[in-house]
């Protein structure tokens, strides 16, 4: 195994959004025995969790009812101990000059002003936070 900072930062951030979907899921699924049987598999390859987290993520991107791949996810990651059922995400305040930049972004967008939105866009990165268009709006967050 190699290790290395850009490395680390990769997995830290998958793992924020892997946390992040699980968090907006419902609960009250069922478990996808197939999907279940396909990571057990994997898992006692010789302790395979590569091919395991491959697998989780495509369980993410499946075109199944959020809830059940809550319910799926939630029976896996007995073994792999990321502690999803117990992450919260962090509730913050955002800065009003940064919600300044947010809201101008917004309205860049709503212009089809695309150029002006990215240049806000970037401005916001610069300054440590990123921003994420969602079906359920815009989300903003620090960095790190």
């Amino acid at each position: 195994m190699t290790f290395g900072w850009a490395a680390l930062d990769g997995a830290a951030q998958a793992l924020s959004r892997l946390r992040t979907a699980y968090a907006s899921w419902p609960d009250g699924g069922r478990i996808d025995q197939d999907f279940v049987d396909a990571f057990t598999r994997e898992i006692n390859q010789d302790l395979n969790t590569a091919r395991a987290l491959a697998l989780v993520w495509g369980l993410v991107k499946q075109p199944l009812a959020d809830a059940d791949k809550k319910a799926t996810l939630r029976h896996c990651d007995r073994v792999l101990g990321l502690g999803l059922e117990h992450w919260r995400p962090c509730r913050q305040a955002i800065p009003a000059d940064i919600q300044a930049l947010v809201d101008a972004r917004q309205a860049a967008r709503q212009a089809k002003q695309w150029a002006e939105a990215d240049a806000l866009r970037n401005e916001l990165a610069t300054r440590g936070f990123t921003v994420e268009d969602g079906a359920d709006g815009v989300q903003v967050r620090a960095i790190g």
